[in-house]
């Protein structure tokens, strides 16, 4: 490396901790604890939490992650780059520690299902390198990559493949309220934005629930699960109550914690 390729180091200056250690995107820890609270409910063990606190460290590994890639692309280091550093190195040792214990303790292929996301995690990348990642593809994959998490954990406590096929499949189905959200907050911030894709996805992840129960492969509160998803959708579009995107979000968050725990009994 050469005088010109070698990144300049800024004076220090104020950084906030927060920024640095924390996702910028809230609403993803949802569709963290989501997964992670399905499949702990369906099939508890000490492998299935060594996977969530991976997990966990994972989901955080990102922010840091993301500050340290930027500040390299720039060619300058930061008060902020040093302390993403940090940041990086804790949450990845928890991260690979915890892994380990579930190499050690799991009782099924729990690898199987984060195996399956790579060209999901590699898209990830891609937009995040392009500064997309709040495009809405980047949050269905980001979504789509933490639902992996529920299956992972039941496969670790020695549960059936069916069982967490299944349970991927429901968080899978917690997709749509992406769409509905963007909605919300696109009409809050004074922007246009058509109800039907929220509505017609809704719809659908609704529908395949039923087609589950009706074939016996899951119990009536899934299917109660994605109605009351439809029915706040119903409503929040048409309604529009909430006036902050905080709002929003907890309201959200309560909703997919509530949906998470339906499902776990429907597969129980």
């Amino acid at each position: 490396m050469n005088a010109m390729d070698t990144p300049r180091v800024q004076g220090k200056s104020a950084v906030s901790i927060k920024s640095v250690a924390m996702p910028a995107e809230h609403g993803g820890w949802g569709f963290l604890l989501e997964p992670i609270l399905l499949g702990m409910l369906v099939v508890p063990s000490v492998a299935g939490l060594a996977i969530s606190i991976a997990a966990i460290g994972f989901f955080l590994l990102h922010q840091p992650l993301k500050i340290i890639i930027k500040d390299r692309q720039r060619g300058r280091v930061f008060a902020r780059t040093r302390l993403a550093r940090q940041f990086a190195a804790g949450y990845g040792a928890v991260a690979l520690v915890s892994i380990i214990i579930a190499f050690w303790l799991a009782k099924g292929v729990f690898w199987l299902p984060p195996l399956l996301v790579i060209p999901l995690i590699i898209a990830q990348f891609y937009f995040e390198s392009r500064n997309q990642g709040r495009s809405l593809w980047s949050e269905i994959f980001a979504a789509a990559i933490l639902a992996s998490i529920a299956p992972s954990v039941i496969l670790a406590g020695g549960g059936e493949a069916s069982t967490a096929a299944l349970a991927g499949l429901l968080i899978l189905l917690r997709i749509p309220a992406i769409i509905y959200v963007r909605t919300r907050i696109d009409w809050l911030r004074r922007k246009p934005a058509s109800i039907m894709p929220a509505l017609s996805t809704h719809l659908a992840a609704a529908a395949i629930t039923a087609v589950l129960w009706a074939g016996s492969f899951t119990g009536i509160s899934a299917l109660i699960g994605t109605l009351i998803l439809l029915a706040r959708a119903i409503y929040g579009l048409l309604v529009r109550g909430e006036k902050s995107m905080k709002t929003v979000g907890f309201k959200e968050l309560f909703y997919g914690l509530l949906y998470a725990v339906l499902c776990a009994f429907a597969l129980i």
